[in-house]
């Protein structure tokens, strides 16, 4: 193996490794937006729709407590 050879499969590798790490950071960047899209934030362990949505029974039985107390 020459010199030649070695420094073309060096940049083969480095070529390589550069589209990987773009690769990687394009992936990373879908992610935030489909997480932005969901309401899914770092600082939630569920997304948005789903504390809104576990918040909503009791909300409702409130609701349905006050409106019991207008009936009586």
């Amino acid at each position: 193996m020459n010199l030649d050879e070695f420094y073309k499969l060096l940049g083969y590798g480095l070529v390589s490794l550069f589209l990987l790490y773009i690769v990687a950071k394009s992936v990373r960047f879908q992610l935030g937006v489909v997480e932005g899209l969901v309401g899914y934030t770092k600082k939630d362990k569920a997304p948005a729709g789903q504390a809104q949505a576990e918040q909503a029974p009791a909300e409702q039985a409130a609701a349905e407590q006050a409106e019991q107390a207008v009936e009586n």
